[in-house]
């Protein structure tokens, strides 16, 4: 092969690395870990059983019945990312942003939600009015931050909406929340006999090839 040949075959396999390389972009990501782990949820349970943290590159599904608590555990760990301020999508795509956020300042605030939602008299209604323009002042100290309630979306939508905000925020790495997954349109277009558990799955295997190549964390 000519030089021009043997430049452009080094360019097209360019992701094809030896030990050599493989070793010492390891090491580089190792020396990171000098003062602990790189990622982490900040919640026991998920730090408990998920020794790695929500690193990039990957994901991970909570699954329960209806009913059982899934959004409510997600917005927890929302309100911590929020906090400790950790880059965040949230795509919430079963609950509006209403709804969600009268749960959120419920447990930014540790009010009862049906004050919010229904104050009882207008004590309890200022008293909520106030609360919430103080944690508003607070919240918006935060740009590393995004909401959608899209019920619509497609995978490709969130990519393109992924993307938008790494480049807001001048990082690659960040923590996607879908909820719920299954009402991406992805995940629920069946077509051409495949069953719904395959068309799943292969949603599924494209949402983790999105978060390795773009560097995010997925929490389905």
């Amino acid at each position: 092969y000519d030089s021009e040949e043997k430049a452009l075959m080094e360019e097209q396999h360019s992701g094809v690395m030896n030990l050599d390389t493989w070793s010492a972009e390891y090491i580089e990501e190792f020396k990171k870990r000098q003062n602990g782990k790189l990622y982490s949820f900040n919640d026991k349970i998920l730090d408990d059983i998920i020794t790695t943290g929500p690193e990039p590159g990957c994901g991970g599904l909570i699954c329960a019945s209806s009913g059982m608590g899934k959004s409510s555990y997600c917005l927890n760990l929302i309100n911590n990312f929020i906090n400790l301020q950790v880059p965040c999508m949230y795509f919430s795509l079963e609950m509006g942003k209403i709804d969600t956020f009268d749960r959120l300042i419920a447990i930014r605030e540790q009010v009862p939600f049906k004050d919010l939602v229904n104050p009882s008299d207008p004590n309890v209604y200022q008293t909520m009015l106030g609360l919430i323009n103080n944690e508003r002042q607070e919240l918006i100290k935060n740009n590393k931050f995004r909401f959608c309630e899209d019920p619509s979306l497609t995978l490709n939508d969130i990519r393109s909406y992924i993307k938008k905000f790494q480049s807001d925020i001048g990082q690659r790495y960040c923590i996607v929340v879908l909820d719920l997954v299954t009402m991406v349109k992805d995940f629920a277009s069946v077509a051409n006999g495949v069953s719904l558990a395959n068309q799943m799955e292969f949603a599924i295997n494209k949402l983790n090839a999105m978060a390795k190549e773009l560097g995010f964390h997925y929490i389905g």
